[in-house]
């Protein structure tokens, strides 16, 4: 295994030098984009619980979707897991130690991962194969493996690519989105 962790380095340090060439003008039209696409999709199969997340200042920000009808549930880091929270405003989220805007647990209610349609996951890199390079915690992988939920990749263009080194933890994406659309997994992903 120590050959996918080294790559795994090498693709994380790759991504973060793509990511931070994209000008912050480049990823809001991006992020609005695959907005639309999610919005068009949300409206269309109308899922009840979805989880979604509050972006880094690089990943895409999809925090207009909490205008749509559904159920949102965003993640919040408790320990080396994360405990899912419904919220219907920006204003139920905090900024935490580690930088990240997580529920606030005196207003938001526990969403079961059990009760999730699609969760929405981000990550450094994504492979057309389904697989997820993501920053090497382990949170989504736990996550979506409590659950039966349609896993999507939410990611720009420039971290999509033929295929992701992965250790057989890593769960796969069923479908991504990027600002180009909807891109279907072109082959069987491990489970």
């Amino acid at each position: 295994m120590e050959g996918a962790a080294e790559a795994k380095r090498t693709w994380r340090k790759e991504l973060r030098r793509r990511i931070a060439a994209v000008d912050p003008e480049q990823r809001r039209w991006k992020s609005e984009r695959i907005v639309s696409f999610l919005r068009e999709r949300v409206r269309r199969e109308r899922p009840r619980f979805v989880s979604l997340f509050a972006p880094m200042p690089v990943e895409p920000d999809l925090m207009d979707l909490l205008w749509e009808p559904v159920t949102w549930v965003f993640p919040r880091i408790e320990g080396d897991r994360l405990t899912l929270w419904a919220v219907t405003h920006r204003e139920q989220l905090t900024l935490q130690a580690h930088g990240l805007l997580e529920p606030d647990q005196a207003v938001c209610a526990v969403v079961r991962p059990a009760q999730l349609d699609w969760v929405l996951t981000p990550g450094l890199g994504f492979g057309r194969d389904g697989s997820r390079l993501g920053r090497g915690k382990g949170f989504y992988d736990r996550l979506l493996a409590e659950t039966e939920a349609l896993p999507i990749g939410v990611a720009f263009r420039e971290q999509v690519e033929a295929a992701m080194p992965r250790d057989e933890w890593d769960r796969p994406m069923a479908e991504l989105i990027t600002e180009e659309g909807w891109w279907p997994v072109t082959s069987a992903p491990l489970s």
